[in-house]
């Protein structure tokens, strides 16, 4: 029976500190605003995620796919790969800041 009360007195006491709007109930807005924030930007986060490594994969390919058509072995690889990453951070800038541009 004791720790029933207990149990009611935190619970009472937890609910007063809602229903009066203390700091520890801000902290946790504040939190699930940012949760909330992730879970709609979940799409957009999961795609910066994977199209980064993506797009160097894809230049480091074509670069290899250039050195062996034109037989100028390590300068395809190594411009591909250059132009996947600044493709890819162009593409990471552009999808973090929000501009479709």
């Amino acid at each position: 029976m004791v720790r029933v009360s207990a149990l009611s007195g935190k619970l009472l006491y937890w609910t007063s500190l809602r229903l009066r709007g203390s700091d520890f109930v801000r902290r946790c807005a504040r939190g699930s605003r940012q949760r909330a924030w992730v879970i709609q930007n979940k799409q957009r986060l999961l795609a910066v995620a994977f199209s980064l490594p993506a797009m160097i994969l894809a230049g480091a390919w074509i670069g290899w796919m250039v050195d062996q058509y034109f037989e100028v072995s390590p300068w395809g690889v190594l411009a591909g790969t250059i132009t996947g990453t600044v493709a890819g951070l162009i593409d990471l800038v552009r999808a973090l800041d929000g501009s479709d541009a």
